[in-house]
C-alpha cells in the first residue's frame, strides 16, 4: 500500500509531466485523503484553473494559503489565477503580500507587472518587470512581457529588444516570436545586427508565426548592412566578373537567413531580383561543368524553392531556352537508361520549371539536398490534386448564375 507521501510525491510527478486531466479526475479521491494538505489543494487549484473552472481553482488556493499563509509561490498562483478572471486589484494585493514575505521573488514582480499592465498602469507595469529581470536576468516570460508594455508606450526599438531578449533566452517561446514579428517592418536598421540572425531565421522556421512576405524587405534592409553581403548587393554586377560562380554563389551560402528567406518569399527589391536572375542563367550556363557541391546543392535548393514560390516570373532568354531545351533532353535520357541525374541537373531544372510537370518525376530518388524541393514541387501540389479530385462534385448545377460562380 503506498504511504501518504508516496501519493503526493506521484501526484506532483504527474503535475509537472502535464498530466493535469489525471489529478482533476481524482480530485474527490485526494481531497478525502489529504482534506487538509496545502501541496495537494494547490496542485488540485492550478489544475482546476487550467480547465477554466476558476471558481474551484480560486477556492482550492484560498485553502492552500490558508494551510500555509506565509507560501509565496502559492500566493503567486491564486495571483495568476486572479489575473485570468480579470481581477487586477485583487491580483495586486494577493502579489504585494508574497513579496512582502519574499521580497526577491522575480516572478512575484513579473505577475505584479501584468495585473499594472492590464489595469492600464503601463509606467508600473515597467517598473516591475525590470524589478524581475534585475532579480532574474534568464526570466524570459519578463522579457516579453516589458517589451508588450513598451510596444504599448509606441517604445518600439525597446520593445523589439526585450523581445529579442526574450527569445534569445527560450528560443521555443512562440509569443516573442509573433511579437517580435508583428513589430519589425516599424523598426529601421542602422548598423550591422548579425546576432539577429539566428533569431529571424527561428520566426521564418516556426510554423504560422508569420507571413514570409510581410517582414522580407526587413529582412533585406537588415542584410544589407552585413558589411560582406552589403557589399556583394550593392555591387554584385561590377565585381562578379573577378570570382568565380562558385565563389559567388559561397558568398550567399554563407548566409542562412538570406537563403531561407529567399526560399519562403517573394522578394520585392529589383536589385537582389536582378542577381538571383543571374545567377540562375549563369547556374544554367555552366551546369556541365558545375561540380556538385553543399554550397552548390543550398543555394540551388534556395533559388528554385524562390521560383516556384514567386511563379517564375523571371524572363528567359533566347539562349536561355535552348539551354533548358538540352538539359531536360539529357535528363530524359539519363532517366530512360536507368540512371538518376546529379542533383545539381534536377535544381537547375526546377529554377526555371516545376518538377512536377516532368513525367520522370516521380522517379526521382530522394536525396537530403534535394528534400524541400520535392516536398514543395511534387508531393504538395500532387497531394492538392488529389483532394481536389475526392471534394464531393456530384451535385448538377442549372442555375445560370450558379455556373458562372462555378466556372
Amino acid at each position: 500500500m503506498k504511504s501518504s507521501k508516496d501519493i503526493i510525491d506521484n501526484v506532483i510527478r504527474l503535475y509537472e509531466a502535464g498530466d493535469i486531466i489525471s489529478i482533476v479526475n481524482s480530485s474527490d479521491e485526494l481531497l478525502t485523503k489529504f482534506p487538509n494538505n496545502a501541496t495537494i489543494h494547490n496542485i488540485l487549484g492550478a489544475g482546476f484553473s487550467q480547465f477554466n473552472d476558476f471558481e474551484k481553482g480560486i477556492y482550492h488556493l484560498q485553502k492552500a494559503i490558508q494551510l500555509e499563509p506565509q507560501n509565496y509561490l502559492i500566493l503567486n498562483n491564486l495571483g495568476n489565477v486572479l489575473l485570468d478572471v480579470n481581477e487586477y486589484q485583487k491580483t495586486i494585493e494577493v502579489i504585494n503580500k508574497a513579496l512582502n514575505i519574499r521580497p526577491d521573488f522575480a516572478e512575484g514582480y513579473n505577475t505584479l507587472g501584468l495585473a499594472l499592465y492590464k489595469g492600464g498602469d503601463i509606467e508600473g507595469s515597467i517598473f516591475n518587470f525590470k524589478k524581475a529581470i534585475e532579480l532574474k536576468n534568464d526570466l524570459f516570460s519578463a522579457y516579453n512581457n516589458i517589451g508588450i508594455s513598451y510596444k504599448q508606450k509606441k517604445d518600439i526599438y525597446s520593445a523589439f529588444n526585450c523581445f529579442v531578449e526574450a527569445i534569445k533566452i527560450n528560443p521555443d517561446f512562440i509569443e516573442p516570436k509573433h511579437n517580435l514579428a508583428a513589430i519589425i517592418n516599424e523598426v529601421k536598421f542602422e548598423k550591422d545586427r548579425t546576432d539577429l540572425y539566428p533569431i529571424i531565421y527561428r520566426i521564418l522556421d516556426t510554423n504560422n508565426c508569420v507571413d514570409p512576405n510581410d517582414i522580407s524587405n526587413s529582412i533585406f534592409n537588415l542584410l544589407k548592412l552585413d558589411p560582406y553581403l552589403g557589399n556583394i548587393f550593392d555591387n554584385y554586377f561590377s565585381i562578379k566578373d573577378n570570382y568565380s560562380l562558385d565563389e559567388l554563389i559561397s558568398n550567399f551560402e554563407n548566409c542562412p537567413l538570406f537563403l531561407k528567406t529567399i526560399s519562403i518569399s517573394l522578394v520585392c527589391n529589383l536589385e537582389i531580383e536582378r542577381i538571383l536572375q543571374n545567377l540562375r542563367s549563369s547556374i544554367l550556363f555552366s551546369i556541365s561543368q558545375l561540380q556538385k557541391s553543399n554550397n552548390l546543392l543550398k543555394f540551388q535548393s534556395a533559388l528554385a524553392l524562390h521560383c516556384f514560390t514567386n511563379e517564375y516570373i523571371y524572363s528567359e532568354s533566347l539562349e536561355e531556352e535552348k539551354a533548358l531545351n538540352l538539359l531536360e533532353n539529357e535528363i530524359d535520357n539519363q532517366f530512360s537508361i536507368g540512371k538518376q541525374p546529379k542533383p545539381q541537373l534536377i535544381l537547375c531544372i526546377a529554377s526555371y520549371r516545376p518538377l512536377n510537370k516532368y513525367n520522370w518525376c516521380s522517379q526521382i530518388i530522394n536525396q537530403s539536398n534535394l528534400n524541400e524541393v520535392i516536398k514543395r514541387q511534387i508531393l504538395e501540389p500532387n497531394l492538392e490534386k488529389k483532394i481536389e479530385i475526392s471534394i464531393n462534385n456530384s451535385k448538377i448545377i442549372t442555375d445560370k448564375t450558379s455556373k458562372k460562380v462555378k466556372q
